[in-house]
């Protein structure tokens, strides 16, 4: 797949905002092909107040720079405001990302008098833009791990085929069971033992990869404490799970 989707939203208790964001990803398979005149790979942000396109406010720029893209492998290189008013994020050479576009979109529930200041903040853009990245990381891992997760994967290769070599070459019929019996492999199938570690490490790797949590249900939830800078318009925010419709 070369586009990649993820979606997330925020919400203010206080006053009933709430912030939808869907973030698209190019793979960077395609960049010659859409951009090869970018030296750096360019993000573009669009932000949209009460359905109406707004030129991106420096609360959104800040929140966006709050985002912890490093744990999905992104490294930031620059951000700035483009004279039409969009939001330029520069990312540094990532792994795997040709382009990214952000759609920003604050409104209100229905049934809330609008009022008289738009109360998008820092925190409230960085929770639902982590959201998004928390789910195209869960969507494609591969494409997302932090630098940690990288140098791990690196090392667990080496971990598994040096394991593996000191199994398969054994001559020692009753180690070669006992190690069949504990990675609860048949006897016959040791030759893929190499595979068979490598994916299992892989996938803890990829399960401690991260700093999130999850809930009883099984959902991903961001947690955070709210930091003493904040404004009265960053309190109170909560992850909003799309996926039942409501606060969580």
């Amino acid at each position: 797949e070369t586009v990649q989707v993820g979606v997330g939203h925020a919400g203010s208790t206080d006053a009933k905002w709430r912030l939808d964001a869907c973030i698209a990803l190019i793979d960077v398979t395609m960049a010659d092909e859409i951009f090869d005149t970018i030296d750096s790979r360019t993000s573009v942000v669009i932000y949209f107040e009460d359905g109406c396109y707004t030129p991106t406010p420096e609360s959104v720029l800040k929140g966006l720079g709050r985002v912890e893209w490093t744990k999905f492998g992104l490294q930031v290189k620059e951000f700035q405001v483009a004279d039409s008013g969009e939001a330029i994020i520069q990312f540094d050479e990532p792994r795997r990302i040709s382009a990214m576009f952000m759609v920003l979109h604050l409104h209100q529930n229905l049934g809330i008098l609008r009022r008289s200041h738009s109360p998008v903040g820092g925190r409230m853009v960085k929770v639902a833009a982590e959201a998004c990245m928390n789910e195209l990381k869960a969507k494609y891992p591969e494409h997302f791990q932090s630098e940690n997760a990288t140098q791990m994967r690196r090392i667990a290769t080496d971990v598994a085929e040096c394991i593996a070599n000191m199994i398969t070459s054994s001559t020692n019929d009753t180690f070669r069971q006992e190690c069949a019996s504990i990675l609860q492999l048949p006897i016959h199938s040791l030759d893929e033992v190499e595979s068979f570690m490598r994916s299992r490490m892989f996938d803890i790797i990829q399960q401690h990869d991260g700093c999130t949590k999850r809930t009883r249900t099984g959902k991903t939830i961001e947690h955070f404490t709210l930091e003493p800078e904040l404004t009265e318009a960053d309190e109170g925010f909560l992850f909003y799970d799309h996926e039942d419709q409501e606060f969580v």
